[in-house]
């Protein structure tokens, strides 16, 4: 990607006229209210997600509509990395997107499937955007694994497909190739982080340790799951985050049993500990208050920290939350929930 370079002050005011474009929670709950995904479509058709949501063809299904919502935010996403003046660190947050296609192809090939197969699972968009969809779709119809990983080195993920493919090769295990790519993610995230501006590290830190220390614990507790030594679950981890040292690491990483890891955690100070009763609960719990912590931080930045570069960052998190809660409501609408369920399943927005 390619910045602007125009004033720093531009990405900013965007991120305001994008977040007075985002739909009250109140609105998000009508939405449940749709008779069917078909009506919950012609509700939004004259929203931002109109355009995208123009190019369906029906039977309308969540897959289609989940998609054509995140088209609409990976262009959102994508001209405010070229306008930014922090665009390193909405970067490493649209590889996001590109990872997830890039697990769905490396399993696919690793089981042998074919290009039909796979591209069930993957969406192309953000490699368009990037302008590497044809080196992708290659890897996506190579004959196997090695081939696709060669293809996958003509492009920015050259090193995620070098190192999933070593990976593969001595361990074998599928769930080897997410945790490679969720590594290569935080990776990013920790070296743009890194290389902000002292001023502007100050304002990214907590939106940033939410994302990054939340994702390392994580990463642990699910490598602690699988009885994996602790030299190994080093392997699939930064060193360090943000406010997870490399002590507070290897605090976790020696944790015996659920109590001793929950104590380890407490060094996150939104983190407030419910009925956690095994490692699954307690990675179930970190994500999800992780998560609405986020959001919430990213709506009160607008008050607490205006015109602030941090704020392109902030619009994009909660716009995500906005295309999740979508999501959520197609896919209940048709699988005929009730609109009671479907509202338990939401996330608070603004």
């Amino acid at each position: 990607m390619h910045n602007l370079k125009l004033d720093s002050v531009y990405g900013v005011a965007k991120s305001y006229g994008l977040k007075s474009l985002l739909f009250p929670y109140s609105f998000i709950q009508e939405l449940a209210d749709s008779k069917d995904v078909e009506d919950l479509v012609d509700r939004l058709r004259a929203s931002p997600y109109g355009a995208h949501l123009a190019q369906l063809t029906r039977p309308y299904t969540p897959v289609k509509v989940e998609r054509a919502l995140w088209h609409s935010l990976l262009d959102v996403h994508f001209r405010l990395v070229n306008v930014s003046a922090q665009p390193r660190i909405l970067h490493a947050y649209f590889l996001r997107y590109v990872h997830s296609n890039l697990k769905a192809v490396l399993r696919g090939k690793a089981l042998g499937k074919g290009y039909d197969e796979i591209m069930e699972y993957v969406d192309l968009y953000p490699e368009s955007l990037l302008g590497v969809r044809d080196e992708v779709l290659r890897a996506v119809g190579a004959r196997d694994l090695q081939a696709a990983v060669a293809e996958i080195a003509k492009t920015d993920l050259a090193e995620a497909g070098r190192i999933a493919m070593e990976v593969w090769s001595t361990k074998k295990e599928l769930v080897a190739f997410d945790m490679v790519v969720d590594k290569m993610f935080l990776q990013k995230l920790l070296e743009a982080f890194r290389g902000l501006p002292r001023g502007e590290r100050r304002d990214f830190k907590p939106l940033i340790s939410l994302e990054l220390d939340t994702g390392i614990a994580a990463s642990i507790l699910r490598l602690k799951s699988w009885n994996l030594p602790p030299a190994e679950i080093k392997e699939f981890i930064p060193e360090r985050g943000v406010e997870m040292d490399g002590a507070g690491i290897d605090l976790l990483i020696s944790a015996r049993e659920v109590g001793e890891a929950v104590s380890a955690l407490q060094l996150f100070p939104w983190h407030k500990m419910g009925d956690v009763r095994d490692i699954q609960s307690l990675i179930r719990h970190l994500e999800k208050t992780a998560s609405e912590y986020k959001i919430s931080l990213a709506s009160k930045y607008y008050y607490q920290k205006p015109m602030r570069n941090v704020l392109t960052l902030a619009i994009i998190l909660l716009k995500e939350a906005e295309v999740r809660n979508i999501a959520t409501i197609a896919t209940g609408l048709y699988e005929g929930q009730p609109a009671a369920r479907i509202l338990e399943r939401l996330v608070k927005t603004i």
